[in-house]
């Protein structure tokens, strides 16, 4: 998602999986924060990316780093500190060094999104957008996506999918995605794996029946006693319990 412009045609603010990265221009290209790439690979401390980097410091060129004077958020506003920031290639390789369950995600959105956004035609109002025939054919292969869903996932599945395209391009409206990569956005939008993202929803829903059921028999007590033996009968099924064990087990109890 990008939130605003910056001068030079860079976004203010790039989406990556849910957590908005600020993007630094420096001269003409996105480069990111030491704290920001360490927030997108899910470190709890900041100084985790910079560790890394003064670990693998032979690993990266003078131009894939440096240090810029960046004012502090707290306080009168004249304070500044000295903040090290990663240009494109640099995020990748500290990626490639990190261990995290979202370090391969953030290296292929690197190379997708981050990359591309100073690059000539990958921003919103660069170069031509989508004819309205090929937004239309978007809109219907994103939706048999989605219609797959059961139906109470459908906005959301939606309106998910569209943010991931968007992020994917580095635009606002997917009308701007350039038209010369209508093949690459419909690719994109078949390759989402919506069953696997939202399975953990289907597996509630399956439970949810269960849930309900087990509610009734909490509210309602049972009224026949046929139903409870049953159920107990199935239960000691269960546990390989015989009916002489069960006799066994009451006369044991009754002598002592």
């Amino acid at each position: 998602m990008i939130a605003s412009m910056q001068k030079s045609g860079l976004p203010t603010i790039l989406d990556f999986e849910g957590t908005q990265l600020t993007i630094i221009d420096n001269d003409g290209m996105p480069w990111l924060a030491a704290a920001d790439v360490a927030l997108a690979l899910g470190y709890g401390r900041e100084d985790r990316v910079s560790r890394i980097y003064a670990r693998h410091r032979d690993e990266f060129t003078r131009d894939m780093t440096a240090l810029i004077e960046a004012p502090v958020l707290e306080g009168s506003g004249n304070l500044r500190k000295s903040v090290r920031i990663f240009s494109p290639r640099a995020c990748h390789l500290i990626a490639m060094f990190s261990r995290t369950d979202r370090a391969r995600a953030f290296r292929r959105w690197v190379l997708d999104v981050l990359d591309g956004v100073g690059k000539p035609g990958a921003l919103a109002g660069e170069g031509q957008g989508l004819s309205p025939l090929h937004r239309e054919q978007l809109r219907k292969v994103l939706w048999s996506q989605v219609s797959g869903l059961p139906r109470h996932l459908h906005a959301t599945a939606y309106s998910n999918a569209w943010n991931d395209l968007k992020a994917r391009f580095g635009v606002t409206t997917y009308h701007d995605i350039p038209e010369a990569c209508f093949a690459e956005a419909v690719a994109f939008v078949q390759g989402l794996d919506l069953a696997g993202k939202y399975g953990w929803r289907l597996l509630e829903d399956t439970r949810r029946p269960v849930a309900r059921i087990g509610h009734v028999w909490r509210q309602k007590p049972l009224r026949t006693a046929s139903l409870r033996v049953a159920m107990l009968e199935g239960v000691a099924r269960l546990l390989s319990i015989t009916p002489e064990m069960i006799d066994r087990e009451r006369r044991v109890r009754r002598g002592s």
